[in-house]
């Protein structure tokens, strides 16, 4: 992410509304992205594999690869970038627009409360 010079140390984005509105979207514009593509690798599995049935073990499946996927950004990927989930405020647009798009995450926890 340094080639779009975004300064996310030290509260860098804080300088001018036009910096802090930069990295607002394109932190949300990553969450769009990799919420949808793990939400659909979710429903891919769930339909070809499960049959759409067993949401107990969708929800684990799912949960594993939003472990995968924050792991691999964190660890190996871009760790700063992980670092600002913590610490700044797109960060925190980032984790709750990321979360936002698992409908399907959603839809497996909603199948679950009308079956107990």
């Amino acid at each position: 992410m340094d080639f779009l010079n975004l300064d996310i140390d030290e509260f860098g984005y804080r300088k001018n509304f036009v910096e802090y509105n930069k990295i607002c979207l394109v932190y949300s514009f990553f969450a769009i992205c990799s919420g949808y593509i793990i939400d659909n690798i979710s429903k891919h599995i769930q339909t070809k594999y499960l049959n759409n049935k067993h949401p107990i073990i969708m929800i684990i499946i799912q949960l594993l690869l939003i472990t995968l996927f924050m792991f691999s950004v964190e660890y190996y990927i871009y760790p700063k970038f992980g670092n600002s989930w913590q610490s700044i405020t797109p960060g925190l647009f980032f984790i709750s627009i990321f979360f936002g798009m698992q409908f399907n995450l959603f839809s497996n926890l909603q199948s679950l409360s009308s079956i107990a």
